[in-house]
């Protein structure tokens, strides 16, 4: 089977980039090893994603966004930021923006059905069902050997979205570097009695950050850092005790705030970890999302940059098309990697720093960051700048 394209991950980026190129006349394959993905019987799995105001354009642009609005996305208009039991809040406002929302809160359970409801629309993708095993260089394509298929694919341009332990990746021999964090993050969905107003919270607590995003009917998607050695213990918790504990992270004046809160679903936890690879392709291979980089979850930052990262490689093929290049010439995937690797690379680092930063007693940064935050409250043009780069402005608008 000869394909134009041949996406690896059928995760929201991957599923987002096949969505993004499928008005551009090429032949699309789109593989992942779970039959739920490929069949459209996608499990529920309690996350969200805080989605970027560039992010939300991104989809806009691939004809997605509206049926994801449909389902229900909650804007957000506000977020405080505090540090432990530190006085001083921090609210960043989308009216300082002159923009109607900061982002959105979007479920998976939202966005992952829509694009691959499109994915099936589409007469230009064809989803495959199966484990990529190997890869080959064959000059003018890439062959790729999939478990349970008679006879291999072949593409003009192999695409790895198939995670942090991207067998694209290391098919195609590209180096990466990566530090896991001696942390856990619990994820899981309350619901309260209290409207949400549409404020998140990004509270920082020495364990680590500690996020609650409003999501819709009143529900809170809750992303908890906690130290990896205590996670166990959470998670054996009976329903009520490890309540009580939340809202005492929480903190009282929130939980006052929000009412009664309860249990929607109970939590899961995963380890974070950041991970960036030395090249973003290789051999016409090209490597986007967690692929090619994942980060720690303090700020909401991953998905988006992956997102971004969709945008980037759409507009490089579009381009190559109109001057009629050969997709993946390595003159295209650079065009591409030129304009992700520094920003990837620079969000990483300053997210790694954070939390350090954020996630200990120690008394010199402590004093350091309740002066940044009083400066941060006092600066307009400062709390601009961070909602700029939060909102992800500073890259190209897609086309």
């Amino acid at each position: 089977m000869l394909f134009d394209v041949v996406i690896v991950g059928g995760g929201i980026v991957g599923a987002s980039f096949a969505c993004s190129i499928a008005d551009t006349g090429l032949q699309i394959a789109i593989i992942d090893g779970r039959a739920g993905v490929i069949n459209g019987e996608l499990a529920y799995d309690g996350r969200a994603s805080a989605i970027s105001y560039r992010s939300v354009q991104v989809w806009q642009s691939i004809g997605v966004w509206s049926a994801m609005l449909a389902k229900g996305v909650t804007p957000m208009h506000t977020v405080q930021i505090t540090d432990q039991d530190y006085d001083t809040k921090v609210e960043l406002h989308h009216r300082d923006m002159d923009t109607p929302f900061l982002g959105y809160v979007v479920e998976n359970a939202v966005s992952h059905p829509v694009l691959w409801a499109k994915i099936r629309q589409c007469p230009a993708i064809t989803p495959i069902l199966g484990q990529v095993r190997a890869t080959y260089d064959r000059g003018d394509r890439v062959e790729v050997v999939v478990e349970g298929l008679d006879t291999p694919i072949y593409a003009k341009l192999l695409v790895g979205a198939d995670g942090a332990k991207s067998t694209v990746r290391q098919l195609a021999n590209i180096p990466s570097t990566h530090k896991t964090y001696a942390q856990s993050c619990l994820v899981l969905t309350v619901r309260a009695t209290n409207s949400h107003d549409h404020t998140a919270y990004e509270k920082f607590r020495h364990g680590g950050p500690f996020a609650v995003l409003p999501i819709t009917d009143n529900r809170f998607c809750i992303v908890w850092t906690a130290d990896k050695n205590d996670t166990p213990r959470l998670l054996a918790l009976p329903e009520e005790e490890f309540m009580q504990e939340l809202k005492s992270n929480m903190g009282a004046e929130l939980v006052q705030k929000l009412g009664v809160i309860s249990l929607v679903s109970p939590p899961t936890a995963y380890t974070p970890q950041w991970q960036h690879s030395h090249h973003y392709y290789r051999h016409r291979t090209v490597l986007i999302g967690d692929s090619a980089h994942t980060t720690h979850p303090i700020g909401g930052q991953g998905l988006n940059l992956g997102i971004r990262d969709v945008s980037a490689l759409r507009q490089a093929i579009k381009q190559a098309l109109s001057a009629k290049q050969d997709i993946g010439a390595p003159t295209v995937l650079q065009t591409y990697a030129r304009q992700r690797y520094w920003e990837n690379l620079l969000t990483i680092l300053v997210t790694d720093a954070t939390n350090q930063i954020f996630s200990n007693d120690v008394w010199l940064w402590q004093g350091l960051r309740h002066l940044g935050l009083d400066v941060l409250k006092t600066v307009h043009p400062l709390r601009q700048l961070l909602m700029y780069l939060g909102m992800g402005l500073h890259s190209p608008a897609p086309f």
